[in-house]
Parts: structure tokens; sequence; C-alpha cells
């Protein structure tokens, strides 16, 4: 009988939150989850402020490369005067350049950046940020809002950090 009263509660249960009762709303009681984390969003994560980094498309070659290297990351947002997203250098495109062979002292960020980086807006969530940036093979991506104005940036290591 204790049994047989269980489910019936269960099934009362069910039937009551079945239609209202969400995933953010299983993740919001339960924000230490596995699913509360997969649904936190990605401004919970992303560094902001002075950890971020970010450089004008007239900023030289030597002025990008300095700022990576303070920030420390392995890539720089580009923004235009409204601090939006205009594109991404890293690491890599840094090194594709020199090997290129074309004079770095005359080379502004906008020569050398990629004008398509992927980006996140920061309503979304850690789990997108996740397949993100596992699906594009990328360590870092960039947070905006819904105008590409700069919010923050994610690494691969926040990711870890959280899931560990």
């Amino acid at each position: 009988s204790t049994t047989a009263m269980l489910v019936v509660c269960d099934m009362i249960s069910s039937s009551l939150t079945h239609d209202h009762f969400k995933r953010e709303d299983f993740a919001m009681l339960h924000p230490g989850g596995s699913l509360g984390l997969k649904l936190k969003k990605v401004k919970n994560y992303m560094k902001t402020g002075a950890l971020l980094p970010r450089v004008k498309p007239t900023d030289s070659f030597l002025n990008t490369v300095k700022e990576m290297n303070a920030k420390r990351l392995g890539i720089t947002a580009v923004v235009d005067k409204a601090n939006r997203v205009v594109g991404v250098i890293t690491d890599g495109d840094i090194r594709r350049f020199i090997l290129s062979g074309k004079d770095i002292t005359a080379t502004k960020a906008q020569d050398v950046m990629t004008s398509q980086p992927k980006i996140l807006q920061d309503d979304e969530s850690f789990e997108t940020a996740v397949s993100v940036i596992e699906k594009n093979k990328i360590t870092t991506i960039f947070v905006v809002d819904k105008t590409k104005k700069l919010l923050g940036v994610i690494h691969i290591h926040d990711i870890i950090e959280e899931t560990f």
C-alpha cells in the first residue's frame, strides 16, 4: 500500500508540473548539478573588465601583440569605437602573418584579424558555449550583447574549472 501511494503521488506531481516545470526551473533549484551548470548563462562565467583583451582596428601590430601578451589568453578582440566586435586575432593569426613575410612595421590589427569570429550572446547557456568551443576546436570565445558590443571572454580553462 505504501508503494501504491508513492506511485499515485508521483503521478499527481508529474501531471501538475509537466507543462509548467521546465529545465530552467530545475536548474534554478539545483544550480550545482550537471543540468544546472549546463543551463547557467555564459555571463556568469566570463572574464570582464581589465582581464578582457581588446584592440582597435588601427592599432599597430606591436601594440596588438603587447595586448595579447599582457592578457595571456592567446587572443584579442578587435573592436570599433562603439566597442562592437569587428574581428579577432589569435596567436595562430600572428604566427601565420609573420611567416607570410609581410612588413610588420606598417601593419595594423585590421590587416591580421579574422573578420567573422565565433562569438556568443551573453544570454546563451554555458552548455552552448561548451558546444561551440568543441565544435570549432577553439580555446577562447568572446561574449557580446545583441548589438555585438564586447562584454566578456570565456576560455576553455574557465569551463574546466567550473565542471570539475
